[in-house]
């Protein structure tokens, strides 16, 4: 079994946090990933896709639905902001 990668990431960088793939899956194209971007307890954005594969930790709101719209293609439809949340 393949060993799990992770790729650090500081504030307003983003970590991938994944198993290996299989020979026969292919990675999951940005028109079929969704993300929600909230305020952590810490007063830090996250961006985090619903599956949670990948993760973006930023001081901006605004920064945080950047990434998230670059991971998603720029489909605003599948950025959803959660203000009631936290982490």
């Amino acid at each position: 079994m393949a060993e799990p990668r992770a790729r650090a990431g500081g504030i307003g960088e983003a970590r991938a946090i994944e198993q290996s793939p299989p020979e026969s899956s292919t990675p999951t194209p940005p028109l079929h990933r969704s993300f929600v971007v909230l305020q952590n307890d810490r007063g830090q954005w996250v961006a985090r896709e619903r599956g949670g594969a990948i993760e973006g930790v930023f001081l901006s709101q605004r920064e945080a639905i950047r990434f998230a719209l670059f991971e998603t293609g720029s489909r605003s439809a599948a950025v959803i902001l959660d203000d009631a949340a936290a982490l």
